[in-house]
Parts: structure tokens; sequence; C-alpha cells
């Protein structure tokens, strides 16, 4: 019996993942070839996404993308502070500079302020 995969299915929701990563994986069933410029394959997401180029959306982007959505840490097992149960002497299990999370967030603050960027619904 011979079979082909006709389609591909994911579950995001359990993961944690973001837009971007999941639309990465959904666009890698189309592809021919593989990504080779993040940077240019995030600009182009972000065209899509909101609709025009911010250049400090890109940066932030672009920073998370290096480490936060790129762990090369063997963690699969980890727990993140986010799925154990409450205590005030927990520490959380961490891939990535915290301040990565401060300089994309600062950028992403920033890019709020200009104002072709604050009406697309897909900034918001």
């Amino acid at each position: 019996m011979v079979r082909n995969m006709i389609g591909t299915g994911f579950t995001p929701e359990g993961l944690t993942d973001s837009y971007i990563t999941t639309e990465l994986m959904s666009e890698m069933s189309w592809r021919q070839v593989p990504v080779n410029n993040q940077t240019y394959w995030i600009h182009k997401y972000l065209e899509r996404r909101y609709g025009k180029h911010d250049e400090k959306a890109l940066k932030a982007w672009v920073i998370l993308a290096q480490n936060v959505l790129n762990s090369k840490s063997d963690h699969f097992n980890q727990k993140v502070l986010l799925t154990l149960m409450p205590n005030l002497n927990r520490t959380d299990f961490t891939w990535y500079p915290f301040s990565d999370i401060v300089q994309a967030l600062d950028l992403m603050i920033s890019a709020v302020e200009d104002p072709d960027l604050q009406d697309e619904p897909g900034f918001k």
C-alpha cells in the first residue's frame, strides 16, 4: 500500500510558541527551500501582519528571534514558571538574557508611537 502525505497539522496551543513561530511552521509546509535569511523573513512577516514596515518593530522581533524564540538548550522537561504551582521561592528557567525582553519591549513601545502603525489591526 502506498501512502502519501497530503497535509500537515500541528497544535501550537499547548506550546509556548508565539504567532511568529506558528506562522513559520505553517509556511514551511509550502516552501521549496529553507529560510536562509531570518531577518528578511521576519521583515516580510511583519509587513503581512502589520500592513507596513516599521524598523523598531523589526529590530524587536529580530532580538526575540535570535535568543528567546530560538532556544538551543535542552529544556524539554523543564517546568517554566507559568506551569508551576505558586511558590514565593521559585526561580524561572530561562535560556535567554532577560535584557533581550526588555530591549524588545522598549522597541515595541517606541513603535506604538508611530501614528500610522497605531491604526493597524495586526499591530493592536
